[in-house]
């Protein structure tokens, strides 16, 4: 295959159409998104970002931010269109919900501050969009503030790409998983400078572990300014390390389990994810897990991503293909963990509900079975036996059954999960 090919396989591509709805949402009722306020149900969203991209020169066709690493994290927001614009509000929930998939895109950005680091290159720590020291992380998080104050749930959910990857790619990433999720709290991609080319791997590699320290200071900038309830963190592919540095770095501050209030930091999701297996668990062994309210792990055998990227990488084992290479020191740990961690086998949700794209690495999201349950975690924090899995190689992963639909339906008669959203409200 050519490299053009292997490119757009991968999902570099400058348009993009919405996921698939979520099972969940198809079955939930006869209107999914009564729940969505009546002023927010249009086809745009309002997304935020923090990035340490560099600006993108001049004539790089119409990028805002390009791959170049920086000292500084550029905050602002964004705003995503779901549909063609000729629709409105209830053709683009109709047409989803029949399986429809529009092309979306980013149609405006709006960079407010700059949060810098006090380096000899960088000399300034922090600059508003009006140039004015100090005033970037008021701005931007007095606007974190107020929108929350408008949320049932008061939440912000942060997504971490992987590689081969455009700035654009998360905050449409966002303005789905906020449409699905009843355009309820605060949606944020941190943009770290990946490459929109799947060959550039070592040297995303290189920019995702360098992004480490910027991702933990943001990430405290949140926790410490913007009275949220809870931090979801969600990470795919290369964007791992920024994810379990920050867990390492939270726990070597406070060794131990958090009191109540010590850390906000609440579901952390990993999926497919290109996170070296024998360093996830020496993490676990040293207590990382017990940072966050509960870690999720998206894994399937037959990701065939995660085989090209570490082909031009260093060969290791990854969490993301745990089902094929699950040896019994990880399942040991994994069961010994499980309180605090689960993982998901998707592989058979792949082969039932579709692979997502040719080399089944983008399923997490594409797959209406593995989206489903993903949301699930992230609204409501349910255990895995709630959402209709079952549990397989002797406890140490969680399995989608080939009967899902049904099982699924069956738990959300018994505890419907809107229900729970409308008692929330």
């Amino acid at each position: 295959m050519g490299a053009v090919a292997v490119v757009s396989a991968l999902g570099c591509a400058t348009k993009s159409s919405m996921m698939p709805a979520p099972l969940a949402v198809r079955l939930s009722g006869a209107d999914p998104f009564a729940l969505v306020p009546p002023e927010q149900r249009s086809t745009t969203v309002r997304v935020y970002y923090a990035t340490n991209r560099a600006p993108a020169s001049p004539g790089s066709n119409g990028a805002r931010y390009g791959a170049t690493l920086t000292d500084e994290i550029r905050l602002g927001t964004a705003t995503v269109r779901l549909a063609p614009q000729a629709w409105d509000w209830d053709r683009l929930t109709s047409e989803t919900l029949a399986g429809a998939r529009p092309e979306q895109s980013v149609t405006g950005v709006e960079e407010l501050g700059t949060l810098g680091f006090a380096t000899d290159r960088n000399p300034v720590a922090s600059l508003s969009a009006d140039g004015l020291p100090g005033r970037a992380e008021a701005r931007f998080t007095g606007t974190i503030r107020s929108a929350l104050e408008a949320c049932n749930h008061r939440d912000i959910f942060v997504y971490v790409p992987g590689i081969n990857q455009t700035f654009e790619v998360g905050l449409r990433r966002m303005a789905e998983f906020s449409h699905y999720l009843d355009r309820d709290g605060v949606f944020l991609a941190y943009a770290w400078p990946a490459h929109a080319h799947p060959f550039a791997y070592d040297a995303d590699r290189r920019h995702a572990i360098a992004s480490v320290d910027g991702f933990v200071r943001f990430i405290r900038l949140l926790e410490d300014e913007t009275e949220a309830d809870r931090i979801h963190i969600i990470t795919s592919s290369a964007g791992a390390p920024l994810v379990s540095g920050l867990l390492i770095a939270m726990h070597e501050r406070q060794p131990g389990a958090p009191a109540p209030g010590q850390t906000r930091i609440g579901q952390v999701i990993y999926a497919a994810s290109d996170q070296d297996i024998v360093a996830f668990r020496e993490m676990l062994l040293n207590g990382a897990d017990e940072v966050p309210e509960h870690i999720t792990i998206y894994s399937s055998s037959v990701d065939l991503g995660l085989v090209l990227t570490r082909h031009f990488g260093s060969g290791d084992k990854t969490i993301g293909r745990l089902p094929a290479n699950l040896s019994d020191p990880t399942a040991s740990v994994l069961r010994s963990h499980s309180a605090r961690v689960t993982v998901v086998d998707a592989t058979v949700a792949v082969h039932y509900a579709g692979r997502g794209d040719m080399w089944a690495h983008r399923y997490w999201y594409l797959n209406p079975w593995v989206s489903s349950d993903l949301l699930a975690v992230l609204r409501h924090g349910l255990a895995p036996d709630e959402r209709g899995l079952v549990a397989g190689h002797e406890g140490a992963l969680w399995c989608f059954p080939p009967d899902y639909p049904d099982r699924l339906r069956a738990e959300m008669a018994a505890c419907p999960l809107a229900g729970q959203a409308q008692a929330a409200r």
